[in-house]
């Protein structure tokens, strides 16, 4: 037995979704379900990517996309179209513990688990780092399987607030880079 799950459009659905085959792979071990996501056009990750921020955002967003530009060598742009980037009030991670920054992806689950694009990207407004968070969470966008490092920009809780070399291996082991620029500290004031 199989069952197909669709999902068109946008919004915290996919989870529920995926829940919901998980839950049905549990209790039904023969079934099998899937989650047939379409990704809007724009929101694919890779070595060139668009963001579009709202107005309060607009800055960082470009400042952070022009800086990953320069480390990567990717084309990282910033107008209509493109990953949403919004600012935003109370954040909370899916822990439900307060974050400065959140980026949430399309997930298709079977067969295996794998991201398909990535849906949104959120600031909190009163993160006291948040040019360093949009860093962070620009990263979690360009290369969504990388993992945190250890410390420096990606780090679970950002260190830094420049592009260190252990990020940007971090980014560019998923991300076909074009170049390998880390940021100096001088730069940044980090």
């Amino acid at each position: 037995m199989a069952l197909l799950v669709a999902y068109f459009g946008e919004g915290g659905s996919v989870m529920r979704l995926a829940r919901m085959c998980s839950l049905l792979a549990a209790l039904l071990p023969t079934a099998g379900c899937y989650v047939d996501i379409d990704v809007p056009p724009g929101r694919e990750f890779g070595c060139e990517m668009l963001f579009s921020p709202d107005a309060e955002s607009l800055a960082i967003t470009q400042e952070g996309a022009a800086r990953w530009g320069n480390a990567t060598g990717c084309s990282f742009r910033v107008g209509e179209g493109g990953i949403p980037v919004t600012m935003t009030d109370n954040l909370q991670n899916n822990a439900g513990r307060s974050a400065c920054g959140y980026t949430r992806m399309f997930y298709q689950v079977k067969p295996t688990r794998k991201i398909m694009g990535i849906n949104f990207i959120q600031i909190d407004r009163e993160c006291p780092t948040q040019q360093a968070t949009m860093l962070h969470e620009l990263a979690h966008a360009m290369a969504p399987a990388a993992d945190h490092t250890k410390d420096g920009l990606f780090a679970e809780s950002a260190t830094v607030d420049f592009i260190d070399e252990v990020s940007l291996s971090a980014v560019c082991e998923h991300l076909e880079c074009k170049a390998f620029q880390p940021e100096s500290p001088s730069l940044t004031g980090g």
